[in-house]
């Protein structure tokens, strides 16, 4: 029985977590987005691992959207 609720369980998150869209809840429809993008500071590394980095830099974009 344990087994069983524990598959349910795993299954149910699972799905959730495949079904949401967090992308959806950053995007403001009222902030205005810059005609051109352009990196403003940086690049710079804030943290750097044998097999993992995190590179930061502060964009012209004031509506924070993601930037690719």
């Amino acid at each position: 029985m344990n087994r069983l609720l524990m598959t349910l369980a795993i299954t149910a998150t699972a799905s959730i977590l495949l079904s949401s869209n967090p992308v959806a809840g950053q995007v403001s429809p009222t902030t205005t987005k810059a005609a051109s993008i352009r990196i403003t500071q940086g690049p710079a590394p804030e943290r750097v691992d044998d097999d993992f980095a995190i590179i930061r830099w502060t964009t012209n974009n004031p509506g924070g959207s993601p930037v690719h």
